[in-house]
C-alpha cells in the first residue's frame, strides 16, 4: 500500500517549526544612552511653542555696580544686557510597513505576533538613533563637538563677538588624559558649572582609554572584585564622582564635560506614527519626530581632544 500511516506520520508535514514565537534578536545597534542619560534626568522637555527655540542669555549690564556714598544723588540708571540665542529643531522620519500577503498572512493567523507593532517599535528605535548620531556627532549647530567648543558660532551666537559664549576646551597633545581630565575639571570649578548636575560622556575608544590610564588607582580600592584591574565589577566608570557615560556615536578622540542643570534635550515631536496613503493592499506608516540639542549655557561645559593612549 503506497499512503500508508508510517509515511504520513514520519512527513515533513508533520514537523512543527522550530521557531520561538517571539520577536526576531535584534541584530541592529539601536541604543541610544545620550538621549537616555538625558530622558533619565529630566532633561527630556517638550517644546513650549513654535520653532525655532530661543532664550535668554544674559552677558552683562551697561551699568556696573559701585560704591554707594552718603547723601549722594543717583543720576545714571542701567539694565541687563542680553542675547537671544536659538536652535532649530531636526526633523527625522522612519517609514514602515506591511505588504499586502503580509497583511493577509497576519489576517489569517500565520503570525506568532502583531509584526504591524514590532515593525512600528523597530522604526521608533530607529529614528532615536537618528537623533543619537546627529547630537553625538560633529554636524555644525546640531552635534555635541560643535556645541561644546572654545570658538565659532553655537545656536547662532559667536564666540568672537561674545566672550563669555564660549566652552573650556583643553587638549591632550603632549600631555596624558588623566592629567587634562584633572586641569579640566579644575577650570570647571572656576565657572557657574554645577557639579552635582556634571556627567561626562565618551566614546568607548576613549572609555578603554581611561579605563587603562587609572587602572592602578583602580586597585586601591579594598575590598572591591576588579575586573582586568581595570574598573569595580558591576560599577559604572565615574572620575572625581562624576559619572561617565559612554556614547558610541561621539568622537574616538574628544569627551566632554556637560553640565546637565544647563543643557536639555527638546522635543517638538516626540516619536509618533502617522498614516501614508497606500498604493496596493498593504499598510504604511511612518513614524516622524522632531527634537534639538541645546546647551544654553555654552561656559559650563567643557570638551577634551587630541586624546590617545599617553597615560
Amino acid at each position: 500500500m503506497s499512503n500508508n500511516a508510517t509515511t504520513l506520520i514520519s512527513g515533513a508535514y508533520y514537523l512543527v517549526p522550530n521557531v520561538q514565537p517571539k520577536q526576531a534578536v535584534d541584530g541592529v545597534f539601536n541604543k541610544t544612552p545620550f538621549i537616555d542619560t538625558f530622558r533619565a534626568l529630566g532633561k527630556l522637555v517638550p517644546s513650549a511653542g513654535s520653532q525655532t527655540i530661543e532664550w535668554n542669555y544674559v552677558i552683562g549690564t551697561d551699568l556696573a555696580a559701585s560704591a554707594w556714598t552718603e547723601n549722594e544723588s543717583i543720576t545714571s540708571f542701567g539694565s541687563t544686557l542680553t542675547v537671544h540665542p536659538s536652535q532649530v529643531v531636526s526633523f527625522g522620519k522612519a517609514p514602515f510597513g506591511l505588504s499586502d500577503r503580509q497583511v493577509l498572512n497576519q489576517a489569517n493567523g500565520g503570525t506568532y505576533e502583531d509584526v504591524l507593532a514590532l515593525e512600528e517599535r523597530s522604526a521608533t528605535l530607529r529614528l532615536l538613533k537618528y537623533f543619537e548620531d546627529l547630537f553625538c556627532g560633529n554636524g555644525a549647530s546640531v552635534g555635541i563637538s560643535s556645541l561644546i567648543d572654545s570658538t565659532g558660532t553655537a545656536h547662532g551666537v559667536n564666540q568672537s563677538t561674545y566672550a563669555g559664549w564660549a566652552s573650556i576646551e583643553n587638549t591632550c597633545s603632549g600631555s596624558s588624559f588623566v592629567s587634562v581630565l584633572d586641569d579640566t575639571y579644575s577650570d570647571l570649578v572656576g565657572t557657574n558649572a554645577s557639579k552635582s548636575d556634571m556627567v561626562i560622556f565618551m566614546s568607548p575608544a576613549v572609555a578603554t582609554i581611561y579605563q587603562g590610564a587609572v587602572a592602578s588607582n583602580m586597585r586601591g580600592m579594598y575590598g572591591q572584585s576588579l575586573d582586568l584591574g581595570k574598573s569595580p565589577v558591576g560599577q559604572g566608570l565615574r572620575f572625581n564622582g562624576i559619572p561617565i557615560v559612554e556614547i558610541p556615536g561621539a568622537s574616538a578622540t574628544e569627551c566632554y564635560f556637560v553640565d546637565t542643570s544647563k543643557a536639555k534635550i527638546v522635543a517638538h515631536l516626540l516619536p509618533t506614527t502617522q498614516d501614508v496613503p497606500a498604493t496596493n493592499l498593504g499598510i504604511n506608516k511612518v513614524v516622524v519626530g522632531a527634537m534639538a540639542f541645546i546647551v544654553e549655557d555654552r561656559a559650563v561645559h567643557a570638551k577634551i581632544t587630541q586624546i590617545d593612549l599617553r597615560v
